[in-house]
């Protein structure tokens, strides 16, 4: 196992345009994402909640542009480019919450954030190949991820080359004791909440360089851990 800071990673050449796409993703556009997801949604238990804010989602992709679909029986969102590739990038968070919660840090705050990410991508279409997905029932077992994996992508005109999955992101807090380390984790962190944490496979060092290397040049007030 392999454990990097970003403060360790040399940054890289930094792009105007980049610059430019991030500067559109404003907080207070986040923060309201994040109030109109943060109903008690659970599938079974909110259907209608959890109805309503796939539709919502749905509403959202189409006003970015992006071609949208409802995947499988637990109605998966993919917000799909406009333009046929080969292969994409897969940006995901799940939209479902456990019952009677209205799951704003979980996992609204991702949600909010993989919005963020389409409608900065909007503005650089039709060049990236990045498939946008909201999975449903991931708080029953994976189901709709599953789902997506097992029942779409082997019939998809196109494959992943790699996925970046969003979970949790919205909570911070600089106090001693503000989180708790799961029992067993075989890396030794920090109990305060201020960090965000990248986990990444053997098969994706790569990607986590790259990824880093940019939050490196981009975001260099915000802390990384993977």
């Amino acid at each position: 196992m392999n454990i990097t800071h970003s403060r360790k990673v040399r940054s890289a050449e930094s792009s105007a345009k980049i610059v430019a796409l991030l500067e559109t993703i404003a907080e207070g556009q986040l923060r309201e994402w994040v109030e109109r997801v943060s109903v008690p949604r659970h599938f079974a238990a909110e259907p209608e909640q959890n109805r309503a804010t796939a539709d919502w989602l749905c509403g959202v992709f189409d006003s970015m542009g992006f071609h949208v679909e409802r995947q499988g029986e637990f109605s998966n969102i993919l917000a799909l480019p406009d333009t046929p590739f080969d292969e994409v990038i897969l940006v995901g968070a799940h939209y479902d919450s456990v019952p009677m919660c209205p799951g704003a840090d979980d996992n609204g705050s991702a949600v909010a954030a993989m919005l963020g990410c389409a409608a900065a991508c909007s503005l650089w279409r039709p060049v990236l190949p990045v498939l946008f997905v909201a999975f449903n029932r991931e708080e029953d077992g994976l189901r709709g991820s599953r789902d997506f994996v097992n029942s779409y992508l082997p019939k998809a005109a196109f494959s992943v080359r790699c996925a970046h999955i969003l979970e949790m992101v919205g909570y911070a807090s600089s106090e001693p004791g503000s989180q708790r380390v799961p029992t067993g984790l075989p890396i030794k962190i920090s109990d305060k909440g201020d960090f965000l944490g990248l986990l990444a496979n053997a098969h994706s060092s790569t990607v986590m360089d790259f990824v880093l290397r940019r939050a490196r040049t981009y975001v260099r007030s915000c802390r990384s851990l993977d």
